[in-house]
């Protein structure tokens, strides 16, 4: 019998992610250091699986190891590039535009692993490039738009990389141990470029925002776990599983709305958001 209990691992995920966005958009949208927010946030989300991974029996594939360092490598580019949208973009903007993460795994599954290429999928890539830029619409600064469409493009290629390697590695770790280490590295890595002048907003950042920081980062790491416990059942597919959490996704237009109060050319963000979702679902098949 099929193993459907992903499903709601998926909900809790979308729904947990949707509150995590939103916050991330209320702090990172003032000028703060992207750097040290994305430390902070690392920090306290891992601190969610501290008291969990003590028990962890530890794999001795060397592969493991070998994918687990790749892993992190790639989301501590992933994580300050989707700091960088969440600065520059609102959340409806974002779920539009993201949704071309798929569009991605897709081109990855045929350049990595020799997937077929169909003409419904073609159809598919379309779709979804028609839904980025009808998200677009209404837009009078053009310039700053592409700027933004480009910063997102360009996380959600390494967010879909990092997915893929998330969904090989999990088979080797607890996904405690493995939540623990993907939000603690990718956080404290980057500090070895920040400057000066940012730990000076980092500072006023704990003292003004800490709270709303905390909020997010432990959402995120709730997000992230039900995802791994997802990847962790024999049956799911990324493919399966990709679908289901961008129509799901579709809830943060209107949640983040209420939460950040952010509503500029909010009727094109939404119709392009739906119309790349149904082009991702063609894309995957489902």
């Amino acid at each position: 019998m099929a193993d459907y209990s992903w499903v709601a691992l998926i909900a809790i995920s979308a729904i947990c992610w949707t509150i995590s966005i939103s916050l991330q958009r209320l702090v990172l949208k003032e000028k703060t250091s992207v750097i040290g927010y994305n430390a902070l946030y690392g920090i306290i989300a891992s601190l969610f699986f501290v008291p969990f991974i003590f028990t962890t029996k530890l794999p001795a594939q060397p592969e493991a190891w070998i994918f687990f360092v790749i892993t992190i490598g790639i989301w501590v580019i992933a994580g300050l590039l989707q700091r960088l949208q969440f600065r520059h973009s609102d959340i409806p903007l974002q779920v539009g535009v993201a949704t071309s993460e798929m569009a991605f795994a897709f081109i990855l599954g045929i350049i990595l692993l020799a997937e077929s290429i169909t003409p419904m999928k073609i159809f598919g890539l379309l779709v979804v490039a028609a839904g980025i830029i009808i998200s677009g619409f209404g837009e009078a600064n053009r310039k700053l738009l592409m700027k933004v469409i480009s910063i997102i493009l360009v996380a959600s290629f390494f967010s879909a990389l990092a997915n893929v390697a998330d969904k090989y590695t999990i088979q080797f770790f607890d996904p405690f141990f493995f939540g623990f280490f993907l939000f603690f590295f990718p956080g404290v890595i980057p500090l070895i470029f920040i400057k000066k002048e940012s730990l000076k907003k980092t500072e006023e950042l704990i003292l003004k925002k800490k709270w709303l920081v905390a909020g997010a980062a432990l959402s995120s790491a709730i997000a992230y776990l039900a995802v791994l416990m997802a990847y962790k059942i024999p049956t799911t597919e990324i493919s399966t599983i990709y679908p289901v959490f961008e129509v799901l996704m579709l809830l943060a237009i209107p949640v983040s709305t209420i939460i950040t109060g952010e509503k500029q050319n909010l009727f094109w963000k939404t119709i392009g958001a739906i119309v790349a979702t149904a082009g991702a679902i063609l894309i995957l098949g489902i």
